[in-house]
């Protein structure tokens, strides 16, 4: 089911730890080197480097092109929770109604007419009505999602 394999791929990325805490996890080394530069053209300009003009634009540009696709990966992990929350909804709506189609064959069964094991009937009507007082919760907290 394509719906499953969303949810798992999305589920296995998380666990991975390709995000966690709401923030962009990126490579350490990376991550080193892009400070490196940009303290390093600092630097050049405090030590007044004939060429501080062009090293203080480059060091900018390296440092706003990293805030840059940070903010672009924030935003795309945004988007994919987003869609994981929502592939994890549709998963419950299909499941419920997966559900209520199976007790609507039940509840449509015309086998009552038979006054034959009425004693069975009536347990069976029981149960069935049991079970859809301990679905309730679930029926109420997909709706409330669904209004989210």
């Amino acid at each position: 089911d394509k719906l499953n394999s969303v949810v798992n791929f999305s589920q296995r990325l998380q666990e991975e730890g390709h995000y966690a805490d709401d923030k962009i996890k990126l490579k350490g080394d990376n991550d080193d080197k892009l400070n490196s530069v940009v303290n390093f053209s600092q630097r050049l300009q405090e030590e007044g480097h004939y060429a501080d003009d062009k090293i203080k634009l480059k060091g900018d540009n390296v440092d706003e092109r990293r805030k840059y696709n940070r903010q672009k990966a924030q935003e795309q992990l945004d988007r994919l929770k987003d869609s994981l929350q929502l592939q994890q909804f549709l998963q419950d709506c299909d499941e419920v109604n997966d559900w209520t189609s199976e007790k609507m064959m039940a509840a449509q069964d015309e086998t009552y007419r038979d006054a034959k094991n009425i004693h069975s009937k009536w347990m069976r009507h029981q149960a069935f009505e049991s079970e859809i007082k301990s679905n309730k919760d679930r029926l109420e907290k997909l709706q409330q999602d669904g209004h989210e």
